[in-house]
């Protein structure tokens, strides 16, 4: 095919070949801030690790901190895709849930390693900061799609922004809780922790009079 006619959607040989090198590279680089501590983890320890030279590393990333929002990156561009794979009449909220299992799914298949991985990106500071901000672009790009998908009419962009803001909220809780406890697996916690969506709305209260007037006219 003419790299003309190439569509945005697929990258070509060499793209998927420096994504696949950075994949391989930032395993390397969260392994040993995971063992190490992120701090105590040089730019050349990880190029050292990873059998490159540190001139090599500086092509694919700019700074430690990179590796690890390059991570957090590509794990938006899955949960997008994800989203805009799902069957047009499935519900919202079911939707954006089994758009969020890409996250799960990565972290299941070494389930100690992703669990340290977490617990080491909640207590960094600069990288926990990075990570509610890598939730929000979660949050942004899910209520984006979700109102595509909708369509037009009276609340539905706000119908699209409450449900994935809802459904990150849910993942976070059972991402935290996995990384704290760890006695289950994390689709355990992910399907307790939207079970007891129904619960927590049933408990809320009601729209004030104001709201409620403005209803009935």
């Amino acid at each position: 095919m003419d790299e003309r006619s190439k569509s945005p959607e697929q990258p070509n040989l060499r793209e998927r070949k420096q994504r696949l090198l950075r994949l391989e590279l930032g395993e390397v680089a969260l392994r040993l801030f995971v063992e190490r501590g992120f701090a105590e983890t040089t730019i050349e320890d990880i190029a050292e690790a990873a059998g490159i030279s540190r001139r090599t590393f500086f092509r694919y990333f700019e700074t430690k901190e990179d590796v690890v929002l390059w991570r957090l990156r590509y794990s938006s561009e899955q949960i997008g895709a994800s989203l805009e794979a799902r069957p047009a009449d499935e519900p919202p909220l079911l939707a954006v849930r089994k758009a969020l299992d890409a996250v799960s799914e990565a972290y299941i298949t070494e389930p100690e390693r992703y669990r340290s991985y977490l617990r080491f990106l909640l207590e960094t500071p600069t990288l926990r900061a990075h990570f509610l901000d890598t939730q929000e672009q979660w949050r942004a790009l899910l209520s984006r799609i979700l109102a595509a998908r909708l369509g037009a009419g009276r609340g539905k962009k706000e119908l699209a922004q409450l449900t994935a803001a809802v459904a990150v909220a849910a993942q976070d809780v059972a991402l935290r809780r996995w990384a704290e406890d760890g006695s289950r697996s994390l689709p355990d916690y992910v399907d307790e922790t939207f079970a007891a969506l129904p619960e927590v709305l049933a408990a809320s209260p009601g729209p004030s009079a104001p709201a409620a007037k403005r209803a009935r006219r």
